[in-house]
């Protein structure tokens, strides 16, 4: 009977010395985060401001003298154009940081065509960038948040 049982186990011994490492199982990849509908006036008037405020940070006044307007201009389209569909739970807050990006675009327009001091214009600007990010991030931590369900709903399907 002894022998019986260490046959046994120096067969199991054997078998499982034979067994392969199970192989790691693929990971299934992240899926990309859904492509929302962009909100393009928004992304005009981004441009716009990339393009006047990174040059003033560089000592570079010209393009935000001769683009001022426009700036102001591409503001109230962004304010006048119809948000994608996912803000509109948010749409009174949207409006309300719109208005203040539209105001205070304009005076900043204002203050260049008056030819006002350079220190202004440059603390002007510097204001209306941090309240383009103030709607910009708004909006964006809701996409975020939006993409986060949409990924989990796909994981479930």
């Amino acid at each position: 009977m002894k022998y019986l049982v260490v046959v046994l186990f120096a067969i199991s011994l054997v078998n499982c010395a034979k067994k392969e490492e199970p192989k790691p199982q693929p990971v299934e990849a992240q899926k990309p985060a859904p492509k929302l509908e962009e909100w393009a006036e928004m992304e005009i008037f981004h441009n716009v401001m990339a393009e006047t405020f990174h040059p003033m940070e560089d000592g570079e006044m010209k393009p935000i003298l001769t683009r001022a307007q426009e700036m102001a201009d591409k503001a109230k389209a962004w304010q006048q154009s119809t948000p994608p569909a996912r803000y509109a739970p948010v749409k009174d807050s949207v409006n309300f940081y719109l208005a203040k990006l539209v105001a205070e675009s304009q005076a900043l327009a204002d203050m260049v065509a008056k030819k006002a001091k350079e220190e202004d214009i440059k603390k002007s600007l510097t204001a209306l960038h941090d309240r383009y990010h103030t709607v910009s991030d708004f909006c964006y931590s809701i996409d975020k948040e939006l993409k986060k369900k949409l990924r989990e709903e796909a994981k479930h399907q």
